[in-house]
């Protein structure tokens, strides 16, 4: 049974007297620096104990691994903290958790994924049934090294040996999902996830995103998200995605910008929310000039995203006739995603009706039908640059052909095409 407050406050005060009677009871340090630590939160004078025991006795390596843990999770003091695991290692070199926690500390804080494999590796070999190690490894050779298959084997070792931690099936459904792109798998370990951790809102979460992305289950989705606003009517990143699916797949846009207005009114700098509701605002409400300022928020916040330049400059350009703004935001996308279609063919179109800047729109297209050579769109819009402003029709007349074969229906390109004909007849 847990204890109550007073009784925390009692073995405290309890301690706190033994030490003033002898202070150099290294035992007693430490049982005071961990109630310190655990219950009261007290992370400073935590360490001063645990470095009253490390004074009585230097080769304390319960104590170093503590220090280690404290400065690395509360003081962000680092370097201390791997001086400390590099102690606790030399005084107990089997011990595979300080292996592990060393590891943690050289991939997370000092990007050294090298030795960090080293260390993982050495403590699965003195402990071949850690879970622990066996998914701390994991994500490294996830996020960093990107060794998939290896990865999920220790996710799966690390479920099969624990299979009650529902981060492990989170995370090795991440990686299934996203980088093996097994879908049915990552359902299977998100499912099991919730089974175990039901109040674990990011579990229901990914399931809830996976079921809308690859399985149009959206009202089993819709059921997810209101399990974890449930549990947390609080959670930010639940308003965003569950307004995403409202928007998307029920078409239920009152509702979508409420909950998009929610995630922003918890999480003010949430830059695709901020990018969302803007889209939404100008689509369905006529807001453009919300959305505009919300837009320019979220560049401020993000500007490495460039879904959201395109974003802005499609409303620059169609609600306000900016083109010179609007070319700007779209070339900055590119700048950060080359191989955006869409955008190509946007800022070409933009270069050509507006600017004149033929070369330069023939670039673009070249690039857009380079990145998708069946891409009727591409060839269309590249074919009308050739026809209406360079005046190579027979270039135009097969860019036409191309747009028809990869879209037969695309009776833009048809049309375009029969006046072509007609237009060379005459030559």
């Amino acid at each position: 049974m847990e204890n109550k407050a007073w009784e925390y406050d009692m073995e405290r005060e309890r301690l706190e007297q033994q030490l003033v009677v002898n202070p150099d009871d290294a035992g007693t340090h430490f049982e005071l620096a961990l109630l310190l630590e655990e219950r009261f939160e007290e992370f400073d004078t935590a360490i001063v104990h645990y470095s009253d025991v490390l004074r009585i006795d230097p080769k304390d390596d319960f104590a170093h691994n503590n220090i280690a843990r404290l400065l690395k999770f509360h003081l962000n003091d680092f370097e201390a903290a791997r001086k400390h695991m590099e102690i606790a290692i030399g005084i107990d070199a089997k011990d595979a958790d300080y292996h592990i926690n060393y590891a943690d500390i050289l991939c997370e804080n000092f990007s050294d994924f090298k030795g960090a494999s080293a260390h993982y590796e050495l403590a699965l070999e003195l402990d071949p049934f850690n879970a622990n190690g066996h998914f701390s490894y994991a994500h490294l050779l996830s996020v960093h090294i990107g060794e998939y298959k290896r990865a999920l084997n220790h996710y799966q070792l690390a479920v099969d040996l624990d299979p009650t931690d529902g981060l492990y099936y989170n995370n090795a459904g991440i990686l299934m999902e996203h980088k093996l792109f097994d879908f049915k798998g990552a359902r299977e370990m998100y499912e099991k996830g919730v089974e175990i951790a039901p109040e674990e809102a990011d579990l229901h979460n990914n399931l809830a995103n996976l079921l809308d992305d690859h399985f149009a289950e959206y009202e089993k989705a819709e059921e997810h998200y209101l399990i974890i606003l449930s549990l947390d009517p609080d959670n930010a990143r639940a308003h965003y995605d569950y307004g995403l699916l409202l928007k998307k797949r029920f078409e239920d846009y009152d509702s979508a910008k409420s909950h998009y207005e929610r995630s922003l009114a918890l999480e003010p700098d949430h830059s695709l929310a901020l990018s969302a509701l803007a889209t939404l605002l100008t689509e369905q409400f006529n807001s453009h000039d919300e959305a505009k300022k919300l837009y320019e928020k979220a560049i401020a916040l993000d500007p490495e995203n460039a879904d959201i330049y395109f974003n802005m400059a499609m409303l620059l350009e169609e609600e306000y006739s900016d083109h010179e703004n609007a070319k700007k935001h779209y070339l900055a996308g590119l700048a950060l995603d080359p191989s955006d279609i869409g955008a190509r063919i946007a800022v070409a179109n933009i270069l050509d009706d507006h600017f004149q800047d033929y070369d330069a729109a023939k670039t673009h297209y070249e690039a857009a039908v380079a990145l998708d050579p069946e891409n009727a769109e591409s060839w269309l819009h590249f074919g009308i640059l050739m026809a209406d402003s360079l005046h190579d029709h027979t270039t135009a007349k097969t860019y036409f052909e191309n747009a028809l074969e990869a879209d037969p229906a695309n009776e833009e390109a048809r049309q375009r095409l029969d006046v072509l004909l007609e237009l060379l007849k005459r030559k």
